[in-house]
């Protein structure tokens, strides 16, 4: 079998490289594996690093009929990606090969309330980024009796990177604070629920606000961001961010105001940066959630890292800013990190030979049980 396919990634957009694109570059430049990259994105900027990459393919898959085809007659020695919910629904494990599958979280958060029953079930390992994931993954096989995953002590590249880049950043300088608005998608969140009013409320101040839309609401409700637009364009000190490769807000800005989006527990424990949780209803993507009986990450860290305000009452919410500005202390927010993320020194070329080693191990049996 070609060695391309000893290790492939898969990869359903573009936001996914957000999560592998470092380990990619770490096994192909470090390790000079040959790597094969599957994508669902047309425009996955990807497709320029085979560029710089010679011993880098990339595909694209779609994800119609071709990207369950392929899964299903997928003959590889290990799949990494970071999207759930395998053999659930389209994406099948193949049906000619043994394939490892091993799972990348995309988020710091809960694995039994913030996915679907049964999301993880079918990946033989895991790269976690806290204890929490590993209580709770180990705590569901038990209840359900599912065979034991591998488990592998993993960092969290996006927190890493901002980390990183916080200490390498020269903030503007500015005699107004700045105060970004990141909400999460779906139903329960504050672009659906309470963006207006939550902005009326902040633009009585003389502050700079910024809206961060999330990507889904971007590409899904184009007509309520043109309202949104028209509605606050007199306000010179309010600013819609609709280019996300620009993450420069994450670290000009003061202080952020989320609801259940991941980037509440990634901006508070990477920039170490005071965050308000607007408490809006959570929804859990699994129902039998509390048959685990562990409070999810999302739930507890939200009391720990900032402040909860009720969304009925908003009018305080400049109150509340300022008050979360003096309480604020680096020192507490360090031990939470160190309490729920796995920081490793020189986590990523760990990581690499890992994955490394499953392959060439997997490689190595199929090989036999095919001679």
């Amino acid at each position: 079998m070609p060695e391309s396919r000893k290790i492939v990634f898969y990869a359903e957009d573009i936001q996914s490289q957000n999560f592998l694109i470092d380990l990619l570059k770490e096994l192909l430049v470090k390790f000079n594996e040959e790597i094969c990259y599957l994508t669902s994105d047309i425009n996955d900027s990807i497709f320029s690093e085979m560029e710089h990459h010679p011993n880098l393919k990339v595909l694209y898959i779609g994800s119609g009929f071709i990207r369950t085809w392929l899964f299903i007659n997928l003959k590889a020695d290990l799949l990494i990606t970071t999207m759930p919910d395998l053999e659930i629904f389209h994406l099948k494990k193949s049906k000619i090969y043994p394939v490892h599958y091993l799972y990348i979280f995309h988020a710091l958060v809960s694995t039994h309330s913030n996915y679907r029953k049964g999301a993880f079930d079918s990946y033989n390992t895991i790269f976690c980024t806290g204890k929490q994931q590993i209580s709770e993954i180990r705590k569901t096989e038990k209840y359900y009796n599912l065979p034991k995953k591998n488990i592998f002590k993993d960092g969290y590249r996006p927190l890493e990177y901002l980390i990183n880049e916080s200490k390498l950043y020269s903030k503007k300088s500015s005699d107004k604070l700045k105060i970004l608005i990141a909400p999460t998608w779906g139903e329960n969140n504050i672009f659906e629920h309470c963006i207006n009013e939550l902005l009326e409320n902040l633009l009585k101040e003389d502050n700079e606000i910024f809206l961060r839309p999330h990507p889904m609401t971007l590409r899904n409700n184009s007509d309520e961001i043109k309202k949104l637009k028209y509605r606050f364009s007199s306000y010179k000190n309010f600013n819609l961010q609709e280019d996300q490769k620009d993450r420069s807000i994450l670290f000009e800005s003061d202080i952020l105001i989320t609801d259940w989006s991941g980037i509440g527990i990634e901006y508070g424990l990477g920039l170490l940066k005071p965050v308000i949780y607007i408490d809006l209803p959570k929804k859990n993507f699994n129902p039998d959630y509390k048959k685990i009986n562990i409070t999810p990450i999302e739930v507890k860290i939200r009391s720990e890292i900032g402040k909860i305000l009720n969304s009925k009452n908003l009018e305080s919410i400049n109150e509340i800013i300022l008050n979360s500005l003096s309480d604020y202390n680096k020192g507490d927010i360090l031990n939470i990190r160190d309490k729920y993320v796995f920081m490793k020194e020189n986590g990523l070329n760990k990581a690499a030979k890992r994955i490394i080693k499953i392959a060439d191990s997997n490689r190595s049996r199929n090989v036999r049980n095919s001679e």
